[in-house]
């Protein structure tokens, strides 16, 4: 591989790992539960006035084939924030969000890019909560934003507009399902993504966790991510066919997730000068955790 040959493929990387970056949770928005009665209801309803910490952790591993080469790119990025929920009025609960720490890696054959998160850490955000877990109403967050070298700027409000999953509208007993189903447009970095992503998620029982009775959900997931944009000078496409699998806890009596594990895998295509130029195969996995620190 000639050096240009291995700058466009590093720029290729970044574009590919920052624009599937966006993935994790965007499945969340349109809940339609399964008919029948059941024994437990599910609703966000977090204590008023009393923290909470989460810790959010994600991470992917990238593969390109380029010139009968394959290139890899890891990415890692971990959150923790507090939540301060307030009362809820017409099932809708408003809550600060205050970002304790963040931190956002890049390994490229190219070279490491880290995160200047200045401007995110110790700040601050509003936005609120529907009893069903749709995330409404933000105030303050797009000017929450790091920055990531030569691949520009990155806000953090993609990561709360989907960090929770949707809930059914009705009770449910073991057994019974509920599907989600939602089409994201995303336009940020000079990427343009259309993410549709489709969900069926099962009551699979019940559990404690650290003394806390919660119920067990299992999702599995599937969906395909388009997008263009530029890197170094030059038009991008990406195309791709993801499958996933979550495993999550609510906290019943608490009104919240206790802990939340994903696992996606995307296969397709990153294309470099329009339909006349260069296709490049891509894989990824992905796994993101979100566990209840307090």
């Amino acid at each position: 591989m000639t050096r240009k040959q291995a700058v466009v493929a590093s720029g290729l990387c970044l574009f590919a790992a920052l624009a599937l970056s966006l993935l994790p949770g965007c499945a969340a928005k349109k809940a339609m539960p399964a008919a029948g009665g059941g024994a437990v209801t599910l609703e966000y309803r977090l204590p008023p006035t009393t923290p909470v910490i989460y810790r959010n952790s994600e991470s992917s591993t990238q593969t390109m084939q380029m010139m009968n080469q394959y290139i890899n790119t890891d990415t890692k990025k971990v959150m923790v924030f507090t939540i301060k929920p307030g009362t809820i009025k017409d099932n809708k609960q408003p809550l600060n969000i205050t970002v304790d720490s963040l931190s956002v890696a890049i390994t490229t054959p190219q070279g490491d890019f880290s995160a200047k998160v200045d401007q995110v850490v110790g700040k601050s955000f509003d936005m609120a909560l529907t009893t069903l877990g749709e995330e409404l109403d933000f105030t303050g967050v797009d000017l929450l934003q790091y920055s990531l070298g030569p691949t520009g700027t990155r806000s953090i409000k993609p990561d709360f507009e989907t960090m929770f999953p949707n809930l059914a509208d009705k009770a449910l007993k073991v057994g019974d399902t509920w599907t989600t189903s939602d089409t994201a447009d995303v336009d940020e970095g000079g990427m343009k993504l259309k993410i549709i992503t489709d969900k069926v998620n099962t009551l699979d029982g019940f559990e404690d966790l650290n003394g806390t009775k919660c119920a067990r959900i299992i999702t599995t997931s599937k969906g395909t991510v388009k997008g263009e944009g530029q890197q170094q000078g030059m038009n991008v496409s990406l195309s791709t066919q993801m499958t996933g699998n979550d495993s999550w806890l609510f906290a019943t009596q608490r009104g919240l997730v206790a802990k939340l594990t994903s696992d996606v895998s995307m296969d397709g295509t990153v294309a470099v000068g329009g339909p006349q130029g260069m296709s490049i195969p891509m894989k990824q996995q992905m796994k993101t955790e979100l566990v209840l620190v307090k």
